[in-house]
């Protein structure tokens, strides 16, 4: 017995791996000349188990006797597709790591996870192929476990969904009787009141309803949204004025932790320029940009309007929208900053994203 003949000994007595060797009938060509269909159906058949390990044996609940002189055919008798498909993948590479699905002598089912390498006529890969060898392990738990796992998670994920498709069509529902509300209502401040409410609402509605649609809970494309609240908003308050709208906004991921208070912020700023910013005027301009540096949203919003009143301070303002903003942005970790232009205002808001 020569040095490599012991070495190949030791393994097949030591290793822990279940190794093979399956040998063909006749030696074939396998080449971009070969017929490769003709010749996978030929080694199905006459390709057989000529040595095995015990540890070979244990996975398959079998003895030597049960395993010597097996063809690919009898492992893969229940799928023959996947005893072609591996089969082919392995002479084409000549070295191949694949996971198969195989059944044990009592034909209870068994995952393997395989490393194959083709054999040769005098250990020449030009040669004609030989046989296979191969050193094998069984993970049918592990797969079984992963399986279970990855159910678990599209439970989750399909339960979420839910949860947040159910909230936007509350939220919608009460934005609609807030609506009616306002119709009904006779004073002009509470109509005001209303309106503002409704529109909040209809803000965390849209961000419920991105969720659900895209079913992703740790990154929204946030430049959407501020694109969909905009028009939103214009469509409802641009009251016949001209009013041109620039976005910049690069596609700029949030997850839900901070994406809704940040859609908040983005309607208070956006509902108060058109309700305040174009008093006595007829026509203006919005520019709102979104960028992301590094680890940083740095968002601006900014008008040629009337400008901020005098001694404007948003820590000593009453104003419920701009004690959201104030109050919604320190929830981000952000430091609103309001600056007049003269004429118009502009709006500053640089923040962490969060992972």
């Amino acid at each position: 017995m020569n040095k490599t003949d012991q070495e190949l000994q030791l393994f097949f007595n030591n290793s822990i791996f279940g190794a093979f060797f399956m040998m063909l009938d006749e030696p074939v060509s396998w080449n971009d000349q070969a017929d490769k269909s003709r010749l996978i159906d030929y080694m199905l058949h006459h390709m057989r188990i000529t040595r095995v390990n015990q540890a070979f044996l244990d996975q398959y609940d079998a003895e030597e006797k049960d395993m010597l002189g097996k063809t690919p055919f009898d492992f893969f008798e229940h799928d023959l597709d996947q005893g072609r498909e591996l089969l082919t993948n392995i002479f084409n590479h000549g070295k191949f790591r694949d996971v198969s699905h195989e059944r044990k002598t009592d034909e209870s089912k068994i995952v393997i996870e395989g490393d194959y390498d083709v054999l040769y006529e005098d250990n020449d890969p030009k040669k004609e192929v030989i046989g296979v060898f191969g050193a094998q392990q069984e993970i049918t738990e592990r797969i079984e476990k992963q399986e279970k796992l990855q159910k678990a998670l599209e439970e989750k994920d399909l339960l979420l969904s839910e949860i947040h498709h159910r909230i936007k069509n509350n939220l919608s529902i009460i934005s609609g009787l807030l609506q009616i509300q306002v119709i009904e209502a006779e004073n002009d401040i509470v109509k005001e009141k209303l309106s503002d409410s409704m529109f909040r609402i209809q803000t965390v509605a849209k961000i419920h309803d991105i969720i659900y649609h895209e079913k992703n809970f740790s990154e929204l494309d946030f430049s959407l949204t501020i694109e969909n609240l905009v028009n939103s908003i214009s469509e409802v308050l641009i009251d016949g004025k001209n009013i041109n709208i620039h976005l910049d906004l690069d596609s700029t991921f949030l997850n839900v932790k901070q994406a809704i208070p940040f859609a908040l912020i983005v309607n208070e700023l956006v509902t108060n320029i058109f309700k305040h910013a174009f008093k006595g005027k007829e026509e203006g301009e919005i520019q709102i940009s979104l960028k992301r540096h590094e680890s940083h949203i740095h968002f601006q919003t900014e008008d040629d309007g009337v400008g901020l009143p005098e001694n404007f301070d948003i820590d000593e303002s009453k104003s419920l929208g701009l004690h959201m903003i104030r109050m919604l942005s320190r929830q981000i970790k952000g430091e609103p900053l309001f600056e007049d232009n003269r004429p118009g205002t502009s709006f500053t808001l640089e923040f962490p994203v969060s992972d």
